[in-house]
């Protein structure tokens, strides 16, 4: 039982006496030599990212995505990159043209998309939002897919 108490005591000591939360923000991503913030995420037509988004689509809600599916993706661009406004975090946010086949119709839709930081399983890692123009019926994104726009 001391020791219990002695390592409860001390955490206790370390806990007090650590810098703010504020200051202190680990980075598993931090630029090396010569690297900058953008190096911290994957470019928006890396094949990696170009797999979530299609993954991210193939397991939407069945009623999202009825009579719907992408025939090809176009090369993604990146539309904006932020970092420390609001959150430390980066996020990349990339747009994207594709040929989609809904119902019998073929027909060409705008791909918006934010990859983030830390979002991934356990927050390590990065994670793709996807949101396809005029096919968000519940306003997930918001109006337009603003939320996953710059």
């Amino acid at each position: 039982m001391p020791i219990r108490l002695a390592t409860i005591m001390l955490a206790l000591a370390l806990a007090t006496s650590a810098p703010a939360a504020a200051d202190v923000y680990f980075d598993w991503n931090k630029p090396g030599a010569g690297q900058t913030d953008r190096a911290r995420l994957p470019a928006c037509d890396a094949a990696p990212i170009r797999a979530a988004v299609l993954r991210t689509i193939e397991r939407a809600d069945p009623d999202y995505r009825r009579d719907f599916s992408i025939k090809s993706l176009g090369p993604g661009s990146q539309t904006g990159f932020l970092k420390d406004r609001p959150s430390p975090l980066a996020r990349r946010y990339c747009r994207a043209s594709a040929e989609t086949q809904e119902g019998a119709r073929l027909r060409h839709r705008k791909l918006y998309y934010m990859i983030e930081e830390y979002q991934a399983f356990a927050g390590i890692g990065w994670n793709v939002e996807v949101c396809v123009a005029g096919r968000d019926r519940w306003y997930v994104h918001d109006t337009w897919c603003r939320t996953v726009r710059p």
